[in-house]
């Protein structure tokens, strides 16, 4: 409801009436803009003693609750951030009545940092004595240590589970009044049955460094989630000796706030300062109703398993992974890897009697999940080729970003016998079914299909008769690497679409895998559609091609360019071993599959683990983040020639790059 009066908007203006100054500055501003003002009647943090007479505080505020009832917005006049208690109820309560809510300064609620700042500016102005500051300061100072102490003892296993929010977070704040914090709002978090909070660590050298990979990892992973929820908590967790953080130091996270607005997500930013490890954390709590759409959708597909069920006498059985444990639900997805039909042989004990069974797969998925890496050949072939050949598997084994299930319910051993007796029409709803599942609950950013023809097309189909879809699918079909093998890729929405040849090993699809998880990992890393169906001419003759599918190089015209034209001083040239500083040197070998490595000239051939110290390991973070395989014996990392690139001259270029950068890096 709209209370404007003739043309004019109300305006109720909220806060600490110690703030007199400000009130009556924002009052004439307000008011010369065309707007009609309500202020407060009394200040009684600046001169008017009534307000402290008995029973006068209580009507003051019952009557700045109706003042709100009259306005069309709240004005918080939060000098320094600061937002008392009385306050917090006042938005609360316009926040409840949709007033809309407006600030004075931006809503970066202070941490204990931020306090002392706040303190530092009211004594300026001389509306604290010299004595009340020095004991409100001395007080704040007590808070840091006590929030730390408590932060420590609630420490857990990372990430944290939602629920510990309640001690970790606002029992802190809550307990030592550190920050103005909407407790009633991380309450109704707590006690919603799909928030989420994820801590995320920060990694480099600084403060910058480590927000901005922060803030790298907020996009590739949660962005889709953030965006949906409407109430996000976002705490910054800074190490105690940066005493005079300020907001400057988390200026990359403006960015990512503005997207929260430009989205309409109600969020608050906080600053703590918990760490005595001296790690930079942030913290975000947030609300997704992807399970609540998720139940809903698993409830209708039961009702049409419990109606076609009985008559076909199949089992059923469509998702694989623990989609609902560790919280993919509340994470986004970066990879779902689709096949056609579960093809599990039926059992004397595995016939259709209801939906149970495939509700119980729906949320726990299937039992030996835990065991895939070992005993299912499909997703084993595939894990071992991304080891081989991008000599990683996290893409695979990141289950709070990932799903796998599968399109068609009802199964058998011989799933073509199954398709006759189910037909078209059933076929049909039950990749409706899958394609509402995909692109409306789960919206992955990249779907991987387990077969063209049987998965990918008919998905596509699906998507085309939807009656309120208008887009037009550009699908391209394409062999990458020249292997004999199709391929198929399009886009709808957000989530690029890749079929592939199923990863059984049937048909000789084993051979030509390398190329396909190339392909994948491409994909997954952000490169264009154009570019990877563009990989078909990167190679013009098979023969070039090694077993894994890349190039064949010539590793000793590698070796021998690179050596030639760089100036590092060998300390044991007949292994091609150089000094990189006087601490670290690098090896260039063409043995094996080629590699570089970095090692410790004072230890080199020793093993020692027992022996490294906190520079070392410190350097092993960073070569990790730069892709280096590390190790606990001699060599801190090595990093293949195939991982420089796709060329000889392509490889030599970045290996040359990379030992400029490792001059730096090596500094530790």
């Amino acid at each position: 409801r709209i209370n404007m009066i003739n043309g004019f908007k109300v305006i109720t203006l909220c806060g600490s009436t110690r703030f007199k100054d400000e009130f009556l500055e924002v009052q004439k501003r307000l008011t010369l803009e065309g707007n009609i003002v309500i202020s407060v009647g009394l200040f009684g943090h600046s001169g008017d003693e009534e307000v402290w007479n008995e029973g006068v505080k209580e009507m003051l505020d019952r009557q700045h609750l109706a003042k709100i009832d009259l306005a069309d917005e709240i004005f918080v006049i939060n000098v320094g951030g600061y937002i008392g208690e009385s306050t917090r109820r006042e938005i609360a309560y316009a926040k409840s009545k949709g007033k809309a809510v407006v600030y004075l300064e931006d809503i970066i609620k202070p941490g204990i940092y931020g306090y002392f700042s706040v303190l530092d500016k009211f004594h300026e102005l001389g509306r604290l004595s010299d004595e009340e500051y020095k004991k409100a300061i001395d007080e704040n100072e007590k808070k840091v240590f006590l929030a730390a102490e408590e932060y420590n003892a609630c420490k857990g296993p990372w990430p944290y589970h939602w629920k510990n929010i309640d001690p970790v977070v606002c029992g802190i704040l809550q307990k030592h009044s550190i920050m103005s914090i909407d407790y009633n709002d991380l309450k109704l978090l707590y006690e919603y049955d799909s928030a989420y909070e994820v801590r995320i660590k920060g990694k480099g050298n600084n403060v910058e460094e480590r927000i901005q990979s922060i803030m790298e990892t907020v996009k590739s992973n949660y962005m889709n989630q953030l965006i949906s929820s409407k109430r996000v908590v976002i705490t910054l967790f800074s190490p105690l000796n940066y005493v005079d953080i300020s907001h400057e130091t988390v200026k990359p996270l403006k960015v990512f706030l503005e997207e929260l607005e430009n989205n309409d997500v109600d969020y608050v930013l906080q600053l703590l300062a918990p760490s005595e490890d001296r790690e930079l954390v942030l913290s975000i709590v947030y609300m997704s109703n992807r399970k609540e759409m998720y139940k809903k959708w698993v409830d209708k597909a039961c009702v049409f398993v419990d109606k076609v069920g009985p008559t076909l006498k199949l089992p059923v059985g469509a998702m694989q992974s623990d989609i609902c444990q560790p919280l993919a639900l509340g994470h986004d997805i970066n990879i779902m890897f689709l096949g056609h039909d579960a093809h599990e042989v039926p059992k004397p004990d595995f016939k259709f009697v209801n939906s149970d069974y495939f509700r119980d797969r729906c949320i726990y998925g299937n039992e030996n999940w835990g065991a895939r890496n070992e005993e299912w050949p499909i997703w084993k072939n595939l894990r071992n080729i991304f080891l081989k050949v991008i000599g990683d598997s996290s893409l695979m084994d990141d289950t709070e970003h990932l799903v796998f299930t599968n399109a068609v319910f009802f199964t058998g051993d011989k799933i073509h016998e199954v398709l006759e007796q189910i037909g078209t029409t059933v076929e049909s709803k039950c990749m409706e079914l899958t394609r509402e599942l995909v692109f409306e609950i789960l919206q992955p950013k990249l779907l991987v299909c387990f077969s063209v023809g049987d998965v990918f097309d008919k998905l596509v189909d699906s998507i085309k008769k939807k009656e309120d879809t208008n887009v037009k699918l550009t699908v391209k079909k394409f062999k990458p690497y020249h292997i004999k093998h199709y391929c198929a890729i399009t886009q709808f929405n957000k989530t690029i679409i890749l079929g592939i040849p199923h990863p059984s090993g049937a048909y000789g699809v084993l051979a030509s895998l390398p190329a396909i998880v190339r392909i994948i990992n491409d994909l997954s890393k952000g490169v264009e559609i154009e570019k990877v169906v563009a990989t078909k001419d990167l190679f013009l003759d098979p023969q070039d091609m090694n077993k894994y599918m890349t190039p064949k190089m010539d590793k000793a015209k590698i070796v021998q360019q690179v050596i030639s034209s760089f100036n590092l001083i060998p300390y044991e040239e007949k292994n091609n071993r150089f000094r990189i500083n006087e601490i670290y040197g690098i090896t260039i070998t063409g043995s094996k599959e080629g590699y570089i490595g970095i090692r410790h000239i004072i230890y080199d051939y020793k093993s020692y683990e027992n022996e490294q110290d906190e520079d070392v390991l410190a350097l092993k973070r960073i070569l990790k983040e730069r892709e280096y395989k590390t190790t606990e014996k001699a060599w801190i990392g090595t990093k293949l020639f195939s991982q420089f690139g796709q060329t000889d001259e392509e490889i030599i270029n970045n290996i040359l790059d990379e030992i400029e950068a490792l001059k730096n890096v090596c500094k530790i």
